[in-house]
């Protein structure tokens, strides 16, 4: 996924009130895609403020962690 289609996916969640949701879904479910991307420029690209690179960051380090735990984040 490109960040242009999360920053669609993200604009139309915005529209049901799940912006921010969405933001930490997708950031979940592809972390490993986006990995050596850069948390504030990643903010950016999809829309949100730079502030969320922080929420960027915690979805890289929950996404870690379920896969430590033994679980597959899989469509």
């Amino acid at each position: 996924m490109t960040t242009e289609e999360i920053a669609l996916k993200i604009e139309e969640a915005g529209k049901r009130n799940k912006k921010t949701t969405m933001f930490h879904f997708l950031s979940l479910f592809y972390a490993d895609e986006f990995r050596e991307y850069d948390a504030v420029q990643f903010c950016r690209d999809v829309g949100m403020r730079d502030s969320f690179a922080t929420e960027f960051r915690k979805m890289f380090s929950l996404s870690q962690m379920i896969k430590d735990e033994g679980y597959i984040i899989k469509k």
